[in-house]
């Protein structure tokens, strides 16, 4: 859902995660630039971050297949996994062979493309 600026913290106290504005496959931000794309039910997750060697992505049970990529800031693809109807469970990924640093975390899946940075600690 795309809010206005002003009710930012009213949602965040109430456990939802800032993103772009995101209609129909597309980013969108609904013209006044104020816009939030709040991850609802049906959202892709990434946790815990940071993150000491362990993370999960959550990718709802809606998207049948998808694929999940993780890779350095430069772009270098540490993992590449496709996933075929998880039924909505986590899926476990370990930046254990990794430096510390930050990482960015890909979801495909349908339409949606889920960016999300991940620190590793």
């Amino acid at each position: 859902m795309c809010i206005d600026s002003s009710a930012v913290a009213a949602h965040l106290a109430v456990g939802d995660h800032l993103g772009e504005c995101h209609v129909g496959g597309k980013f969108n931000n609904q013209g006044n630039g104020n816009g939030v794309y709040l991850a609802t039910t049906g959202a892709i997750k990434v946790y815990p971050n940071p993150t000491e060697n362990l993370f999960n992505v959550e990718i709802p049970a809606l998207y049948k297949d998808a694929q999940v990529m993780i890779s350095d800031l430069n772009g270098k693809i540490i993992e590449r996994r496709a996933i075929y109807d998880n039924n909505g469970q986590p899926l476990q990924f370990s930046l254990s062979n990794v430096a510390r640093g930050i990482y960015v975390v890909k979801v495909f899946a349908g339409e949606t493309t889920y960016v999300e940075k991940i620190i590793a600690r």
